[in-house]
């Protein structure tokens, strides 16, 4: 139960410095939103417009519980927050162009190298690409797949203490380049 604790506090720190770069007013996509505990954070945190999480809530072999009554309860809260129960692909021709695109699905190599060029077709230029459990022991498979995109670039990748990552990205001569987002200035 105390490490539970721990994990949870240290979630939580980094999300919210993860958040201290988003500029407020944007349209985000969250992919993976199991219970909405993130969801909760970046729109009480960041401020976003809009945030359309996609998720299908199903129960997997590791998970019985879907999450999705726990999502709904969160949704209920802020109205900026826009349920998509489904895969990306569903949700294509009905979302706006993204700031931001945060991944916390599939953790597998493959799956995750897809998902970011699948959601990458949604953004805005430049937008601001995140994901979690950027963890070489627990998810390798994701971590060669976002070192694979982002080659010779990795400089560019702010990483967190809860493992979550973020670049900044801009199309550039046929494909991407990358850049280090800046900590935007927060009033006290």
């Amino acid at each position: 139960m105390r490490r539970q604790r721990a994990e949870n506090s240290k979630w939580r720190r980094g999300l919210a410095e993860l958040c201290g770069y988003l500029p407020r007013g944007m349209y985000g996509l969250e992919i993976g939103s199991l219970a909405g505990e993130s969801a909760d954070m970046f729109v009480k945190l960041a401020g976003f417009d809009a945030l359309f999480c996609v998720d299908p809530w199903e129960k997997t072999s590791t998970r019985d519980d879907t999450g999705e009554s726990g999502f709904d309860a969160v949704a209920a809260r802020h109205p900026e927050i826009i349920k998509c129960k489904g895969y990306l692909q569903d949700f294509y021709r009905s979302m706006p162009p993204l700031d931001f695109i945060y991944i916390d699905a599939k953790h597998q190599h493959v799956e995750t190298f897809e998902l970011i060029f699948q959601s990458l077709l949604l953004a805005k230029e430049p937008c601001l690409l995140a994901g979690h459990d950027y963890n070489e022991r627990k998810h390798p498979g994701l971590v060669r797949a976002v070192n694979t995109i982002f080659a010779g670039h990795l400089q560019d990748v702010i990483r967190f203490v809860d493992w979550s990552f973020l670049v900044g990205i801009r199309r550039h001569r046929g494909g991407i380049e990358t850049y280090k987002p800046r900590l935007r200035e927060i009033a006290t």
